[in-house]
Protein backbone atom coordinates (compact mmCIF):
# COMPACT_ATOMS: atom_id res chain seq x y z
CA UNK A 1 0.00 0.00 0.00
CA UNK A 2 1.05 3.36 -0.96
CA UNK A 3 -0.45 6.94 -0.30
CA UNK A 4 -3.22 5.55 0.54
CA UNK A 5 -3.68 2.78 -2.30
CA UNK A 6 -3.55 -0.63 -2.74
CA UNK A 7 -2.55 -2.50 -5.11
CA UNK A 8 -4.95 -5.54 -6.82
CA UNK A 9 -4.86 -7.98 -9.62
CA UNK A 10 -8.00 -7.32 -11.79
CA UNK A 11 -8.62 -11.26 -10.94
CA UNK A 12 -9.10 -10.43 -7.42
CA UNK A 13 -11.63 -7.87 -8.45
CA UNK A 14 -14.18 -9.24 -10.58
CA UNK A 15 -17.05 -11.67 -10.09
CA UNK A 16 -16.93 -12.78 -13.82
CA UNK A 17 -15.09 -12.33 -17.41
CA UNK A 18 -16.36 -13.60 -20.36
CA UNK A 19 -16.17 -13.18 -24.03
CA UNK A 20 -18.14 -12.21 -26.45
CA UNK A 21 -20.03 -14.87 -29.10
CA UNK A 22 -18.15 -16.11 -31.86
CA UNK A 23 -18.83 -14.65 -35.41
CA UNK A 24 -20.75 -17.67 -36.52
CA UNK A 25 -23.08 -17.55 -33.66
CA UNK A 26 -24.43 -14.15 -34.69
CA UNK A 27 -24.76 -13.98 -38.15
CA UNK A 28 -26.68 -10.90 -39.96
CA UNK A 29 -29.61 -12.74 -39.90
CA UNK A 30 -30.02 -13.12 -36.58
CA UNK A 31 -30.92 -9.21 -36.24
CA UNK A 32 -34.46 -8.37 -35.74
CA UNK A 33 -35.97 -5.14 -35.48
CA UNK A 34 -36.37 -5.46 -31.33
CA UNK A 35 -35.62 -7.38 -28.95
CA UNK A 36 -32.15 -7.32 -26.57
CA UNK A 37 -29.73 -4.82 -28.19
CA UNK A 38 -26.44 -5.89 -29.54
CA UNK A 39 -23.29 -3.54 -28.57
CA UNK A 40 -20.89 -2.75 -31.32
CA UNK A 41 -18.02 -0.63 -30.94
CA UNK A 42 -19.74 3.09 -31.45
CA UNK A 43 -21.53 2.59 -28.35
CA UNK A 44 -18.37 2.42 -26.47
CA UNK A 45 -16.85 5.85 -27.57
CA UNK A 46 -17.14 7.22 -24.10
CA UNK A 47 -17.03 6.51 -20.31
CA UNK A 48 -20.43 5.03 -19.96
CA UNK A 49 -21.87 3.13 -22.88
CA UNK A 50 -24.88 4.57 -25.13
CA UNK A 51 -27.73 3.10 -26.68
CA UNK A 52 -27.30 5.12 -30.26
CA UNK A 53 -27.83 2.86 -33.60
CA UNK A 54 -28.09 -1.07 -31.56
CA UNK A 55 -29.29 -4.13 -33.88
CA UNK A 56 -31.25 -6.60 -31.72
CA UNK A 57 -31.38 -10.15 -31.59
CA UNK A 58 -34.28 -12.24 -30.04
CA UNK A 59 -34.72 -13.22 -26.43
CA UNK A 60 -34.52 -16.93 -27.14
CA UNK A 61 -30.82 -16.09 -29.13
CA UNK A 62 -29.49 -14.06 -26.17
CA UNK A 63 -30.39 -16.91 -24.12
CA UNK A 64 -28.75 -18.80 -26.53
CA UNK A 65 -25.75 -16.39 -26.52
CA UNK A 66 -25.49 -17.10 -22.35
CA UNK A 67 -22.18 -15.82 -21.56
CA UNK A 68 -21.80 -12.86 -23.70
CA UNK A 69 -24.86 -10.84 -21.67
CA UNK A 70 -24.28 -8.06 -20.29
CA UNK A 71 -26.01 -6.05 -17.30
CA UNK A 72 -26.09 -2.83 -16.05
CA UNK A 73 -23.09 -1.91 -13.39
CA UNK A 74 -20.53 -4.65 -16.21
CA UNK A 75 -17.64 -3.45 -17.91
CA UNK A 76 -17.32 -4.13 -21.60
CA UNK A 77 -13.92 -3.60 -22.77
CA UNK A 78 -13.06 -3.29 -26.87
CA UNK A 79 -9.97 -6.29 -27.40
CA UNK A 80 -10.40 -6.49 -31.76
CA UNK A 81 -10.86 -3.28 -33.63
CA UNK A 82 -10.72 0.16 -31.91
CA UNK A 83 -8.48 -0.99 -28.87
CA UNK A 84 -8.39 1.30 -25.69
CA UNK A 85 -12.49 1.33 -25.50
CA UNK A 86 -13.76 0.58 -22.19
CA UNK A 87 -17.11 1.93 -20.45
CA UNK A 88 -19.29 0.77 -18.30
CA UNK A 89 -23.30 -0.26 -18.34
CA UNK A 90 -24.77 2.38 -16.72
CA UNK A 91 -27.91 2.49 -14.34
CA UNK A 92 -30.22 4.35 -16.09
CA UNK A 93 -29.50 2.60 -19.31
CA UNK A 94 -32.53 2.33 -21.98
CA UNK A 95 -32.24 -2.05 -21.46
CA UNK A 96 -31.19 -3.66 -18.37
CA UNK A 97 -29.15 -6.13 -20.70
CA UNK A 98 -27.23 -6.64 -23.53
CA UNK A 99 -25.18 -8.59 -25.89
CA UNK A 100 -21.94 -7.66 -26.60
CA UNK A 101 -19.95 -8.36 -29.67
CA UNK A 102 -17.47 -10.97 -30.77
CA UNK A 103 -15.26 -7.98 -30.47
CA UNK A 104 -15.73 -7.66 -27.04
CA UNK A 105 -15.51 -8.67 -23.61
CA UNK A 106 -17.20 -7.77 -20.64
CA UNK A 107 -16.44 -8.51 -16.70
CA UNK A 108 -18.62 -7.99 -13.77
CA UNK A 109 -16.61 -6.24 -10.56
CA UNK A 110 -17.03 -6.95 -6.93
CA UNK A 111 -18.59 -3.55 -5.83
CA UNK A 112 -16.85 -3.96 -2.48
CA UNK A 113 -13.91 -3.43 -3.91
CA UNK A 114 -13.84 -1.53 -6.87
CA UNK A 115 -16.81 0.66 -8.40
CA UNK A 116 -17.29 -0.04 -12.54
CA UNK A 117 -17.29 3.82 -12.25
CA UNK A 118 -13.73 3.65 -10.90
CA UNK A 119 -12.17 1.18 -12.76
CA UNK A 120 -13.59 2.49 -16.25
CA UNK A 121 -12.11 5.91 -15.40
CA UNK A 122 -8.69 4.83 -14.42
CA UNK A 123 -8.66 2.69 -17.49
CA UNK A 124 -9.27 6.30 -19.24
CA UNK A 125 -6.19 7.70 -17.71
CA UNK A 126 -2.54 7.49 -19.90
CA UNK A 127 -1.57 4.81 -17.40
CA UNK A 128 -4.73 2.73 -17.83
CA UNK A 129 -4.78 3.03 -21.36
CA UNK A 130 -1.04 1.72 -21.58
CA UNK A 131 -2.04 -1.18 -19.56
CA UNK A 132 -4.52 -2.33 -21.73
CA UNK A 133 -2.39 -2.06 -24.57
CA UNK A 134 0.59 -2.99 -23.91
CA UNK A 135 -0.37 -6.59 -25.15
CA UNK A 136 -1.64 -5.48 -28.15
CA UNK A 137 -0.88 -7.92 -31.35
CA UNK A 138 2.05 -5.88 -33.95
CA UNK A 139 0.26 -7.46 -36.99
CA UNK A 140 -3.49 -7.38 -39.15
CA UNK A 141 -5.90 -6.89 -37.18
CA UNK A 142 -6.04 -4.69 -33.98
CA UNK A 143 -6.15 -6.94 -31.07
CA UNK A 144 -5.37 -7.86 -27.34
CA UNK A 145 -3.54 -11.37 -27.52
CA UNK A 146 -5.38 -13.61 -24.85
CA UNK A 147 -7.72 -10.88 -23.73
CA UNK A 148 -9.10 -11.96 -20.68
CA UNK A 149 -6.49 -13.71 -19.68
CA UNK A 150 -4.00 -10.84 -19.82
CA UNK A 151 -6.88 -8.68 -18.40
CA UNK A 152 -6.90 -10.50 -15.27
CA UNK A 153 -3.38 -9.72 -14.75
CA UNK A 154 -3.18 -6.16 -15.18
CA UNK A 155 -2.78 -4.60 -11.48
CA UNK A 156 -5.44 -1.63 -10.54
CA UNK A 157 -4.45 1.02 -7.67
CA UNK A 158 -7.18 1.34 -5.82
CA UNK A 159 -8.08 4.27 -2.82
CA UNK A 160 -10.74 2.57 -0.08
CA UNK A 161 -14.54 2.54 -1.26
CA UNK A 162 -15.37 6.34 0.29
CA UNK A 163 -12.50 7.76 -1.77
CA UNK A 164 -13.82 5.96 -4.93
CA UNK A 165 -17.15 7.28 -3.97
CA UNK A 166 -16.23 10.59 -3.85
CA UNK A 167 -13.78 10.56 -7.08
CA UNK A 168 -16.81 9.38 -9.37
CA UNK A 169 -19.33 11.90 -8.38
CA UNK A 170 -16.65 14.33 -9.10
CA UNK A 171 -15.93 13.02 -12.41
CA UNK A 172 -19.62 12.20 -13.30
CA UNK A 173 -20.58 15.92 -12.52
CA UNK A 174 -17.94 17.33 -15.11
CA UNK A 175 -19.22 14.45 -17.57
CA UNK A 176 -22.57 15.64 -17.09
CA UNK A 177 -21.43 19.31 -17.91
CA UNK A 178 -19.71 18.11 -20.92
CA UNK A 179 -22.76 16.36 -22.14
CA UNK A 180 -24.30 19.20 -21.76
CA UNK A 181 -21.89 21.83 -23.03
CA UNK A 182 -21.96 19.35 -26.35
CA UNK A 183 -25.54 18.82 -27.04
CA UNK A 184 -25.54 22.89 -26.62
CA UNK A 185 -22.82 22.45 -29.59
CA UNK A 186 -24.63 20.44 -31.70
CA UNK A 187 -28.15 22.86 -31.22
CA UNK A 188 -25.76 25.58 -32.05
CA UNK A 189 -24.15 23.55 -35.26
CA UNK A 190 -27.56 22.86 -36.46
CA UNK A 191 -28.21 26.70 -36.46
CA UNK A 192 -24.76 27.36 -38.12
CA UNK A 193 -25.85 24.12 -40.99
CA UNK A 194 -28.96 25.85 -41.30
CA UNK A 195 -27.57 29.40 -41.95
CA UNK A 196 -25.13 28.22 -44.10
CA UNK A 197 -27.44 26.20 -46.42
CA UNK A 198 -29.21 29.77 -46.55
CA UNK A 199 -26.62 31.31 -47.82
CA UNK A 200 -25.91 28.69 -50.39
CA UNK A 201 -29.28 29.21 -51.88
CA UNK A 202 -29.56 33.03 -51.80
CA UNK A 203 -26.23 32.08 -54.48
CA UNK A 204 -24.01 35.07 -53.76
CA UNK A 205 -20.96 33.61 -54.04
CA UNK A 206 -19.40 30.62 -55.10
CA UNK A 207 -15.42 29.08 -54.32
CA UNK A 208 -13.69 26.10 -55.41
CA UNK A 209 -13.05 23.71 -52.12
CA UNK A 210 -9.04 24.66 -52.33
CA UNK A 211 -9.88 28.47 -52.38
CA UNK A 212 -11.64 27.79 -48.95
CA UNK A 213 -9.24 24.99 -47.61
CA UNK A 214 -5.18 24.18 -47.59
CA UNK A 215 -4.49 20.50 -47.64
CA UNK A 216 -1.40 19.72 -45.01
CA UNK A 217 -1.67 16.34 -46.33
CA UNK A 218 1.92 15.84 -47.03
CA UNK A 219 2.85 17.02 -43.75
CA UNK A 220 1.95 14.00 -42.05
CA UNK A 221 4.09 11.86 -40.80
CA UNK A 222 3.19 8.01 -39.98
CA UNK A 223 4.27 6.38 -36.94
CA UNK A 224 3.46 2.74 -36.25
CA UNK A 225 2.66 1.37 -33.05
CA UNK A 226 6.33 0.54 -32.33
CA UNK A 227 7.62 4.13 -33.20
CA UNK A 228 4.62 5.65 -30.78
CA UNK A 229 5.85 2.78 -28.06
CA UNK A 230 9.08 4.98 -27.82
CA UNK A 231 7.77 8.41 -28.53
CA UNK A 232 5.40 8.66 -25.27
CA UNK A 233 4.47 12.35 -24.18
CA UNK A 234 1.61 14.76 -24.06
CA UNK A 235 0.70 15.44 -27.59
CA UNK A 236 -2.75 13.71 -29.24
CA UNK A 237 -2.07 11.47 -32.04
CA UNK A 238 -5.14 11.29 -34.58
CA UNK A 239 -5.66 8.22 -36.65
CA UNK A 240 -9.03 8.26 -39.29
CA UNK A 241 -11.49 8.42 -36.57
CA UNK A 242 -10.26 9.43 -33.28
CA UNK A 243 -7.14 9.91 -30.66
CA UNK A 244 -4.95 6.74 -31.13
CA UNK A 245 -2.14 7.67 -28.89
CA UNK A 246 -0.13 10.46 -26.99
CA UNK A 247 3.55 10.72 -28.25
CA UNK A 248 5.92 13.35 -27.62
CA UNK A 249 6.04 16.25 -30.29
CA UNK A 250 3.34 17.85 -32.27
CA UNK A 251 3.06 19.44 -36.09
CA UNK A 252 -0.23 21.27 -36.47
CA UNK A 253 -0.63 24.11 -33.49
CA UNK A 254 -4.56 25.48 -34.30
CA UNK A 255 -7.49 24.83 -35.62
CA UNK A 256 -7.94 21.59 -38.32
CA UNK A 257 -10.26 19.56 -39.81
CA UNK A 258 -9.41 16.05 -40.22
CA UNK A 259 -10.81 13.92 -43.25
CA UNK A 260 -10.78 9.94 -42.54
CA UNK A 261 -9.76 8.00 -45.79
CA UNK A 262 -8.88 4.60 -44.85
CA UNK A 263 -10.41 2.32 -42.45
CA UNK A 264 -14.47 2.58 -41.08
CA UNK A 265 -14.59 6.83 -42.40
CA UNK A 266 -18.42 6.57 -43.31
CA UNK A 267 -21.24 6.90 -40.63
CA UNK A 268 -24.13 4.34 -40.52
CA UNK A 269 -26.01 7.40 -41.82
CA UNK A 270 -24.02 7.93 -44.94
CA UNK A 271 -22.09 10.91 -44.23
CA UNK A 272 -18.15 10.87 -43.92
CA UNK A 273 -16.23 10.92 -40.55
CA UNK A 274 -15.02 14.31 -40.06
CA UNK A 275 -13.05 15.23 -36.40
CA UNK A 276 -12.47 18.92 -35.40
CA UNK A 277 -9.53 19.18 -33.68
CA UNK A 278 -7.59 22.25 -32.24
CA UNK A 279 -4.31 22.72 -29.85
CA UNK A 280 -0.79 21.12 -30.59
CA UNK A 281 -1.44 17.78 -32.42
CA UNK A 282 -0.23 14.85 -34.47
CA UNK A 283 -1.99 13.35 -37.28
CA UNK A 284 -1.10 9.34 -39.37
CA UNK A 285 -1.32 8.31 -43.18
CA UNK A 286 -5.08 7.47 -42.88
CA UNK A 287 -5.64 11.13 -41.91
CA UNK A 288 -5.48 14.19 -44.05
CA UNK A 289 -5.53 17.72 -42.09
CA UNK A 290 -7.45 20.35 -43.61
CA UNK A 291 -6.60 24.42 -42.64
CA UNK A 292 -9.99 26.36 -42.63
CA UNK A 293 -8.66 29.92 -44.30
CA UNK A 294 -11.18 32.01 -42.09
CA UNK A 295 -11.07 34.57 -43.58
CA UNK A 296 -13.08 33.79 -46.68
CA UNK A 297 -16.42 33.20 -44.16
CA UNK A 298 -16.02 36.85 -42.36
Amino acid sequence: MTDGLTEYRIVDIIDEIAMGPFGSNIKAECFVESGVPVFNGSNLTGFSTNDNALRFVTAEKAKELGNAIAKRGDVVVTHRGTLGQIAYIPDDSAYDQYVISQSQFRVRLNTEICLPEYLVYYFHTPEGQWKILSNKTQTGVPALGRPTSTFKKLIIPLPGSVVQKKVVTLLDSIQRKIGLNNRINGYLLELATIRFEQELANGESVFKFSELVELEDSKRVPLNSRDRETRKGPYPYYGATSIMDYVDDYLFDGVRVLLGEDGTVIREDGRPVLQYVWGEVLGQQSCPYLEIKVGLFA
